[in-house]
């Protein structure tokens, strides 16, 4: 009679117990390395559709200067004042941007928690609001699930010869919300902000710190990375900016986790 070979009972169950332990070290892993590489691709793809849009309809529309900011540089802290800020920057989504990005819907005035957002509200690290929904904001939402969230960009100007210091409508936010509204809607892990300054010859970059020269117009400060992943970490608003200039990687000194 042939000799018959197989595994024991005890070989088999060592062998799974193997496969086990690789799987629980190694899947993880994976998994993470996948969410990273999911999350830059879907912020580099928004990124370059808000930069190239806003380039075509500098093309059609001439410089952004001129798209009608009724409350452009001038000071506004009243209600009414606000609500003209909001309304010109809605206009202005509505018709140089939304038209440039092929199947987009835009919402307007609207209210994020209408969108399965919870409490209305996009969060910083800390856990602070960095967004509240209200009845001035505008959305774009894009076929492949990103929502982006159109709202005033504000910036306190003092005036040189009387010391006044004013609030000003200084340009767009976008914010970028990479998956919708299933979250966690965390600034620096699925939602990254966007900027476009109402300068002559603007463009659309992703947020970084400014200031404003004396003529009124604004210029971006440099910092060093370590003041920016220290602001990264606590507000989340200059992390596309960190992922940016890492190539369009998660650098190993991201401070947050994905």
């Amino acid at each position: 009679m042939a000799k018959r070979y197989g595994f024991t009972l005890a070989e088999v169950l060592i062998t799974l117990g193997i496969i086990g332990v690789v799987a629980a070290m190694t899947i993880p892993s994976l998994v993470n390395n996948h969410k990273k590489v999911s999350t830059v691709s879907r912020l580099k793809h928004a990124y370059s559709m808000l930069a190239q849009t806003i380039e075509r309809a500098k093309v059609d529309y001439g410089d952004p200067s001129g798209w009608g900011f009724d409350s452009y540089r001038t000071a506004y802290n009243s209600d009414e004042d606000k609500m003209s800020a909001d309304q010109s920057i809605d206009a202005v989504v509505m018709k140089y941007i939304v038209p440039y990005i092929k199947g987009a819907e835009y919402h307007t005035n609207v209210d994020l928690k209408d969108f399965g957002y919870d409490a209305s509200m996009i969060y910083m690290p800390n856990g602070d609001p960095a967004v509240s929904g209200n009845k001035r904001m505008s959305m774009i939402t894009i076929p492949n699930g990103v929502n982006v969230i159109c709202y005033a960009s504000n910036a306190s100007k003092t005036d040189s010869k009387t010391g006044q210091k004013d609030t000003i409508l200084s340009g767009i936010n976008f914010l970028i919300d990479i998956n919708g509204p299933k979250g966690p809607n965390i600034s620096g892990r699925d939602c990254f902000v966007g900027m476009m300054q109402l300068d002559n010859n603007t463009k659309f970059l992703l947020w970084q710190q400014y200031s404003w020269r004396a003529d009124g117009t604004s210029y971006l400060k440099t910092t060093d990375r370590a003041a920016i992943v220290d602001q990264c970490s606590k507000y989340g608003t200059p992390c596309g900016a960190l992922i940016q200039q890492s190539g369009w990687t998660i650098p190993s000194d991201y401070p947050l986790s994905l």
